[in-house]
């Protein structure tokens, strides 16, 4: 089975470009060369007058895509294998690819959507959630970060609901995406397959005029109405999560005790120290650089990360031996020195660099 399939769509004008993300036994997890594949469909596509438009989505019930092949990277890199680098720097170059794509590339979300997943949804320019939308970035739980341009969508959420995002790990509904901005509309899953009819008949002939088109073809399927529940919490995180480091905003949270400021410290308490640490300075970071930069920063980071102990030990707590009882080192947040952190940032070589 091909584990990513292309087709094209008869539209009224042309052509649409359909995308299939098809490991649905595995969360439609992206492995290298699902990745490698879609970056060259998209190239073949964007120069192709008779594509119209470019759809991506998920097989099976459960996910529209759960991030990457963590396993494989993983493994890769307990054996030192340096090529694991190339998986990071293709992957970016795909986000780099759909955030600069010319024509209209419409991601329908759903279900589980986290890591990579996100990375191939968000930085185009229509992404949709279905209402079952199970929405998060949970990387400091393995000792990462929230990569694929996490520094660019995570730090321009409103009212630090970002970083709250991104040092928790913490899953939010369709609703609170498209409060915060993250998506552009809400559809139930039951109307994918109406949504795709109706942009294969709508006007796209004119290019200048595309985008717009299906703006105003995907709105007639929006609900405004999806829950939001994280809205009833918004004023309590940006209480804390403004503050200027890991240990300001736990102290925060400890200090106004109640159901959720309790619930959220605990569980920045079983998260890596110097994930947390690394991601709080990485969302300062992405609030003044463009996604291209962003990329490029992130690019920097993975290396070292990939350098360290953390992501090995909570990937084999997390996804190998299932423990969730992770060994960090170090083991809180006090004792990860801002020199540590700034070291993350350092230039790497070769740094990334994208296709013009």
């Amino acid at each position: 089975m091909t584990d990513i399939v292309f087709t094209t769509l008869d539209a009224k004008h042309g052509k649409l470009g359909l995308i299939t993300l098809n490991r649905a036994n595995k969360l439609n997890a992206l492995t290298h060369d699902m990745i490698k594949a879609m970056h060259r469909m998209l190239t073949t596509w964007a120069s192709d007058n008779a594509i119209k438009a470019v759809i991506v989505r998920g097989d099976g019930e459960k996910a529209f895509c759960a991030g990457g092949d963590i396993r494989a990277i993983y493994d890769a890199g307990l054996a030192k294998d340096t090529t694991i680098h190339n998986f990071f720097a293709d992957e970016y170059r795909l986000n780099y690819a759909i955030g600069h794509y010319p024509k209209p590339y419409v991601a329908l979300c759903h279900g589980i959507t986290m890591g990579g997943g996100v990375g191939v949804s968000l930085h185009g320019s229509h992404p949709l959630a279905a209402l079952d939308l199970k929405f998060a970035m949970p990387e400091t739980g393995i000792g990462f970060f929230p990569d694929v341009g996490g520094s660019h969508f995570l730090s321009r959420c409103p009212d630090s609901c970002g970083m709250y995002l991104a040092l928790t790990g913490a899953r939010i509904t369709a609703g609170d995406a498209y409060q915060l901005g993250l998506f552009n509309y809400c559809i139930p899953k039951e109307t994918f397959d109406e949504c795709v009819t109706a942009l294969c008949n709508a006007e796209l002939n004119a290019h200048d005029q595309a985008h717009i088109i299906v703006s105003q073809t995907l709105s007639e399927f929006h609900i405004n109405d999806s829950p939001a529940p994280l809205n009833d919490f918004r004023e309590l995180i940006e209480g804390s999560f403004q503050k200027n480091n890991v240990g300001a905003i736990m102290t925060s949270l400890e200090k106004n005790p109640n159901e959720f400021t309790t619930k959220t410290f605990n569980t920045l308490l079983k998260k890596s120290p110097t994930s947390l640490c690394v991601t709080h300075e990485q969302i300062l970071r992405g609030r003044e650089l463009d996604l291209d930069a962003c990329l490029q920063m992130e690019y920097r980071m993975v290396l070292k990360f990939l350098s360290g102990r953390d992501f090995y030990e909570g990937v084999k707590a997390v996804v190998i031996d299932k423990d969730h009882a992770p060994n960090w080192n170090p083991d809180s947040v006090d004792k990860v020195s801002k020199e540590t952190v700034e070291d993350y940032f350092e230039p790497v070589t070769p740094e990334l660099i994208f296709d013009t």
